[in-house]
């Protein structure tokens, strides 16, 4: 009798155990299932020129082109001033023995100024312009991204390659001008503040 209820005793054991054992395996089992199934599907892949599309957008062109006539008009306004200044300086030298101490004073502190002041306003304009470009290409960056992923993902393409890692790829892989027309529609031009000057 305490044989039979020792095998007993034992024999629950270890079907417990391996009914343990079934359930603890059971969810990596199926896990690697699932993994062996994703690996099964085929991956989608398209291959995009961003320099292309970069080069192609209406909106950035124009936007560089802004940049390019202010910073050509800013320049000859700054060209004057400095023409200015010289003439300034030129009359204070003549003066130079006609005036006072003091009035010499005065007014070569004027000239230090105004001539500071210039230069001061060189840098802020030339730091806005950077700015005006820095936020263009933004504004167009964040906007090809947000086409590539809508583009994508009404596609179904699991992966989106620059054209300058590829090697080698099939022209249907390419979706560059596709791209490129999607940018130049929802983005059709970019705005640009002009620089205001602190010494007008």
């Amino acid at each position: 009798m305490m044989k039979s209820r020792v095998f007993n005793s034992s024999s629950e054991h270890c079907s417990r155990l391996l009914f343990l054992l079934a359930i603890l395996f059971a969810f990596p089992v199926a896990a690697q299932t699932n993994a062996l199934n994703k690996a099964d599907t085929p991956l989608h892949v398209a291959v995009i020129d961003v320099q292309a599309v970069s080069q192609g957008a209406v909106a950035l062109r124009k936007a560089e082109q802004e940049i390019s006539d202010l910073r050509k008009s800013y320049q000859q306004e700054i060209a004057r001033q400095q023409k200015t200044l010289e003439e300034l300086e030129r009359n204070l030298a003549a003066q130079k023995d006609t005036l006072t101490k003091e009035e010499m004073t005065e007014k070569a502190r004027d000239f230090e100024k105004r001539a500071a002041a210039l230069q001061v306003d060189v840098q802020e304009r030339k730091q806005q312009l950077e700015q005006a470009f820095s936020n263009a290409m933004k504004m167009f960056q964040s906007t090809l991204v947000k086409e590539v992923g809508d583009y994508s993902e009404e596609n179904n393409i699991d992966v989106v390659l620059r054209r300058s890692q590829v090697f080698i790829a099939d022209k249907s892989l390419d979706i560059t001008e596709t791209i490129l027309q999607r940018v130049n529609k929802v983005l059709p031009e970019i705005k640009v503040e002009p620089v205001k000057s602190k010494t007008q």
